[in-house]
């Protein structure tokens, strides 16, 4: 009898140790969690040099605003359709047909991943942006962010540039995102997180789903009978 209780007891002992094992994990994380929105929301607040007229660097807001147009997704959705019909290539049209596609699928997967998430923009955000639809509420992920990581890489990919070109770009990609926060536009983890997003999704979706000449060629020849271009 007492060795039964002695089993049962200790059975119950480690029950309560599995449990509390548990509980100090569960603690752990929500402590990290808070650890990382607590950091998130001080360097949001010290960054936002830029996020109306009265702060510290306001002067450059109307330099930020016109980085923010850069990075807009209808600028370059355009830019690609005016580019796919001026070129007479069809290896370049090749390359704007799926860098189309491409800034589709970036329009895609933000807008879900924003709905989903739906984390409110920076207190101190000014909803003076260009085109302010419901997902332009929400702030996780930067879809600026993601576009220009995308963007980078892709034409880092397929076009040859010049060194000077080249720097160019890699500069307005990184000052684009660093744009966001410095507007208040977006939270810092939302840039971070954003440009991984736009990297990983020219390498996984973009390079998985890119589509030949003779397809470009399928899909651009009733377009042009109906043009008679």
């Amino acid at each position: 009898m007492e060795t039964k209780r002695r089993v049962i007891s200790g059975e119950s002992e480690g029950c309560d140790s599995a449990v509390s094992d548990n509980g100090d994990r569960q603690r752990v994380k929500r402590s990290l969690a808070g650890s990382i929105v607590d950091i998130d929301d001080i360097l949001t607040k010290r960054l936002a040099i830029c996020a109306n007229c009265d702060s510290t660097f306001g002067f450059m807001r109307p330099a930020m605003k016109l980085l923010e147009l850069s990075g807009h997704g209808v600028p370059w959705i355009l830019g690609s359709v005016l580019a796919v019909f001026v070129s007479h290539q069809i290896k370049t049209q090749e390359k704007f047909i799926n860098l189309l596609m491409a800034l589709f699928v970036d329009v895609v997967i933000v807008a879900v991943i924003k709905l989903l998430v739906r984390r409110p923009r920076p207190q101190h955000n000014q909803m003076d942006m260009l085109t302010v639809m419901a997902i332009d509420g929400y702030s996780f992920p930067s879809g600026h962010a993601t576009r220009a990581a995308m963007v980078l890489c892709f034409i880092l990919g397929h076009f040859a540039l010049r060194p000077a070109w080249t720097a160019a770009l890699v500069l307005w990609s990184v000052a684009v995102p660093l744009s966001r926060v410095f507007l208040g536009r977006h939270h810092t983890v939302d840039i971070v997180v954003g440009v991984a997003i736009g990297v990983l999704q020219y390498w996984y979706i973009v390079q998985r789903l890119w589509l030949s000449s003779e397809t470009c060629e399928k899909i651009l020849r009733p377009i042009h009978e109906e043009l008679h271009i």
